[in-house]
């Protein structure tokens, strides 16, 4: 067995040698593209399932992953700025020494004064509040940026070993539109239960799963929908009750 400069085995990738390690390129991306390499309606056996059981961990892992490396990318592009905190400091700062001579000059001079008074207190509220908000979102977005660079090389390397180390060669038997999680682990677990013996029986029952969950769902939906109904129905009712009840107290003894 061979290895590359970075050190990762080659020949254990199950044929995959030949797809990008980029950890840029998602690994779902790379699992479509993958050939089906057996026909939907073949027998499965005890291996084979084993062998695809055997993915729904690392599968996960690699999903929990990416959406972690989306994430930690986009934060490694933040740009936290300290300007608007100097600004509001500034404004501030410059309020508290205003706004003394703004109160003796009210005190003074009248109404006018008051005016120039109130705009330096506003001046110094709102400067005072922009810096502290400002403060508040350069502290966070560092935070988050500093995080992501310290994060985002153990999930580059993580995701590089899964895909060099795992034979994920098994997975071809599966269509690509049900190489993902959930599909996967209701396959499996509907061979090994015996309730199919085909990808193509796996998969309907699959479909058939998600088809009565949809049902389900508007069933639920629709049951909501009138109960809802019914009790804006009630309060209706009691509400003209009510006012039917007060129109005859008026009538007898308005």
């Amino acid at each position: 067995m061979s290895k590359d400069n970075s050190g990762a085995p080659q020949g254990t990738n199950g044929g995959m040698e030949n797809i990008p390690t980029n950890p840029g390129v998602s690994m779902l991306q790379q699992f479509e593209a993958i050939p089906m390499s057996q026909r939907p309606d073949e027998k499965m056996t005890a291996d084979k399932v084993k062998a695809l059981a055997n993915l729904v961990g690392p599968l996960d892992e690699a999903v929990t992953l990416e959406a972690q490396r989306a994430e930690h990318e986009a934060n490694q592009k933040l740009k936290a700025s300290i300007i608007p905190t100097i600004i509001g400091g500034i404004m501030a700062v410059s309020s508290l020494i205003l706004v003394p001579m703004g109160e003796e000059a009210a005190a003074n001079l009248g109404e006018s004064c008051g005016i120039i008074f109130g705009a330096f207190l506003i001046l110094l509220v709102g400067g005072g509040a922009l810096a502290i908000k400002s403060l508040s979102n350069y502290i966070k977005k560092t935070s988050r940026r500093k995080k992501a660079e310290r994060e985002l090389p153990r999930i580059y390397d993580r995701l590089i070993q899964l895909k060099t180390s795992v034979d994920w060669q098994p997975i071809a038997i599966i269509p690509p539109g049900y190489r993902n999680v959930d599909a996967l682990s209701f396959i499996c677990v509907a061979f090994i239960n015996g309730r199919a013996t085909t990808i193509q029986e796996a998969v309907n029952l699959y479909e058939q799963e998600l088809y009565n969950l949809k049902m389900q769902r508007m069933a639920a939906a629709t049951l909501r929908a009138a109960e809802e109904a019914r009790v804006a129905a009630n309060k209706a009712a009691v509400s003209s009750a009510i006012s039917a009840g007060f129109s005859m107290l008026d009538f007898f003894f308005g």
